[in-house]
């Protein structure tokens, strides 16, 4: 079968490129060919597919026509992966909502990706597919649905219509498997610590928000320094290029230490071996908190939204968050400055347990519920060649 797959995919942003993998693996199994809307370049998408052994895909630009045209030859349409539902993007729920409408008027199967989801921006995402619903009985939306059970998800099936959680996704990822290496080739460096630095001011030079950059790098300096006192060393691993290498060369500088490096190779594969040769990751990315628990590592999450925030809470991890502002443009104005201790604390405190600080069966839990989300789209997408 033929499935378009827009989402922020090849962008240079690590956590979704694992999920392109995720989705890549799954149509390798079932015979699928992917039609990717892409940026302006190719080459992440195409490391991506190396990784997965997958041949059978093509990318088209992301622009509304491009999209339009790559639907009308897809089968099916699978959106998310990257921020779809998030408020400060209307451009990109619009652009959902037409060809959502499209897919349906057309009858093409359909999934949907649902991330970056707080309170607020559920009620929005349950407004839309109401109204879609509405005007092309697509979907009836539950307001009492909570986003807290794979089970229940958002909306209930009406044809061949769901709404997945993409954290889900990545948890069903096997790392050796993707990344060809066998775990015990994956040996743990003591005290290191891989911090997954975020810039938060995408698009902004540092002479635009001077005083914002800077109040972030003195704090996390201040968190990084706490450390190396006590004897740990780092490797600064950007999810997102270039702004969060941007971030990183810049802290880097700052700090001109010896025990505080950069990960030397900015491939998918080298930087996940950066974090999974780590005792403990301080993470400012959500994905870094999937990858980190997914492969058995002490996480440190400093979160600035809800998803990062409600997903360490259900992996018991809530003594081992700390939240800074309800949103990007609070993120360092204040709290990050009067936390850095806390932040160290909490890290080497962390970083001396026995333990991991998570609870294991929920990690498993998470895996069941990642095979069940690829069981739901199978149930959407079957396998069959012929349909190609």
């Amino acid at each position: 079968m033929k499935i378009f797959i827009k989402g922020y995919y090849g962008q240079d942003n690590l956590g979704d490129d694992l999920i392109l993998s995720a989705f890549a693996c799954w149509a390798k199994k079932n015979g699928h060919r992917l039609v990717i809307a892409r940026g302006a370049d190719t080459s992440r998408i195409e490391e991506v597919m190396r990784l997965v052994g997958f041949t059978d895909y093509e990318t088209t630009v992301d622009t509304l026509r491009a999209n339009l045209a790559a639907l009308g030859q897809a089968q099916g349409v699978i959106f998310g992966g990257g921020g779809l539902f998030t408020t400060d993007a209307p451009k990109v729920m619009r652009r959902f909502l037409i060809i959502s409408a499209l897919a349906a008027l057309f009858g093409k199967r359909t999934a949907v990706i649902g991330v970056s989801v707080t309170p607020i921006q559920r009620r929005l995402t349950s407004l839309s597919w109401r109204m879609l619903g509405l005007l092309s009985s697509v979907v009836t939306v539950r307001n009492s649905i909570s986003f807290d059970t794979l089970s229940a998800a958002l909306g209930r099936w009406v044809g061949s219509r769901k709404l997945f959680r993409t954290e889900d996704v990545v948890f069903s990822l096997n790392f050796p498997e993707l990344l060809s290496f066998r775990p015990d080739q994956v040996e743990t460096i003591p005290r290191q610590c891989a911090f997954a630095i975020a810039n938060l001011w995408p698009g902004q030079s540092i002479e635009e928000n001077e005083a914002a950059y800077s109040k972030a790098l003195e704090a996390t300096a201040e968190v990084l320094s706490g450390l190396t006192r006590n004897g740990w060393n780092f490797v600064l691993v950007p999810f997102s290029l270039p702004q969060d290498l941007d971030m990183a060369i810049l802290l880097q500088k700052r700090l001109d230490a010896d025990n505080v490096r950069l990960s030397h190779e900015l491939s998918i594969r080298e930087r996940f071996f950066d974090i999974a040769r780590s005792e403990l990751i301080i993470t400012m990315r959500f994905h870094g908190l999937v990858i980190g628990s997914s492969i058995g590592r002490k996480v440190l999450t400093l979160a600035y939204d809800y998803k990062a925030t409600s997903l360490a809470a259900e992996l018991g991890l809530a003594d081992f968050t700390i939240r800074f502002g309800s949103s990007k443009t609070e993120y360092f104005k204040e709290s990050i400055a009067l936390d850095s201790k806390s932040v160290v604390e909490r890290s080497l405190a962390l970083g001396e347990r026995t333990d991991l600080g998570y609870d294991l069966d929920i990690l498993r839990n998470k895996r069941k519920m990642a095979s069940y989300n690829f069981e739901l789209l199978s149930a959407v997408f079957p396998a069959d060649t012929k349909l190609r």
